[in-house]
């Protein structure tokens, strides 16, 4: 059901094999190449504002300028570039597994793909800045899952230190056979000098998970060539990268998402849960889960929240 334009035909024949639990070979590149879209096409507005790079506010619709992609983000989208094969990007090993119930978020992933698909905005990182518990990592993975097929490389770096992303680039440089250098700092530098050229992968998603202050990430940051994303709980990316903030869920997404992993629960429980939670993703999809390995009544569990809140705050 996820699957839609030119997978469409592609999943038909997978469906029946699936069902009767043998599975074929995947199409070839050939079977696959259906339509592809050409290269993307630089967009005829620049979005800088005064103090900064303009921020992007989400809260269950998007504000400013957007370009319209429809409601069925599986489907690659026409101008952006997708790769001529049926496998997976370089480096897709790094990219944390999908969340299997991810909910919501349709408009804000168009949105980012808007940004990082525009000549303009693209020569920034783009960023998702918000509280912690709103779902940031999990929207940049979702992402990487559903434009999968437009990149040869992605590579997913935990960026909370220094340390780490020089770790994660000193690996990068091995796949892609790079010299590596008793200086690290050497080896990293070559691995930003190849991502901008381009000689080995022309269209590559780097992800900075977790990123701290922007001066300790940004030496590690390519200055343009292919697609930044940063997730981060620091204010101060917005002035240094279109950021996008990420607001907790609206309520019909935390509703959705409860009723559809729980069990038995009506919406007007799930409307009341989401209520208590203040539609935080986190505790939302805890909460859910807890109700769905234990069974318990909506009521029950909500009146042992107020208990154990209470005894915090005692």
């Amino acid at each position: 059901q996820a699957l839609g334009g030119y997978y469409a035909e592609i999943a038909a024949k997978l469906q029946p094999h699936l069902e009767f639990g043998d599975m074929p070979a995947l199409p070839s590149a050939a079977e696959t190449a259906l339509a592809r879209p050409a290269d993307r096409v630089p967009a005829q507005h620049a979005l800088q504002g005064e103090g900064g790079f303009r921020q992007h506010e989400y809260h269950g619709s998007v504000r400013g300028p957007s370009q319209d992609l429809g409601e069925n983000v599986s489907q690659p989208v026409s101008g952006r570039h997708t790769t001529q094969h049926s496998l997976l990007p370089v480096g897709w090993e790094t990219v944390p597994r999908r969340h299997p119930r991810f909910t919501g978020r349709d408009k804000l992933l168009l949105d980012l793909h808007s940004q990082l698909s525009s000549a303009i905005t693209a020569l920034v990182p783009q960023a998702l800045h918000g509280l912690g518990g709103v779902g940031k990592t999990q929207i940049a993975a979702e992402y990487a899952y559903r434009f999968s097929s437009e990149y040869d490389l992605v590579w997913w770096i935990s960026a909370e230190e220094p340390e780490q992303i020089t770790s994660s680039l000193v690996e990068l440089a091995k796949l892609m056979e790079l010299p590596i250098s008793d200086d690290a700092s050497r080896t990293v530098r070559a691995v930003l000098d190849e991502l901008l050229r381009g000689d080995k992968y022309r269209h590559w998603l780097l992800i900075y998970d977790n990123a701290g202050v922007p001066d300790l990430v940004l030496p590690f940051v390519p200055s343009a060539a292919g697609d930044i994303l940063i997730t981060s709980l620091n204010q101060e990316w917005q002035e240094v990268a279109y950021t996008i903030h990420v607001d907790v869920f609206t309520r019909k997404e935390s509703i959705d998402l409860i009723m559809r992993r729980g069990k038995g629960i009506t919406e007007e429980d799930a409307d009341r849960l989401a209520e208590r939670l203040g539609d935080l993703p986190l505790a939302v999809e805890q909460a859910a889960t807890w109700q769905s390995q234990t069974g318990m009544a909506v009521a029950e569990y909500l009146e042992l929240l107020e208990k154990e809140q209470l005894k915090l705050l005692s």
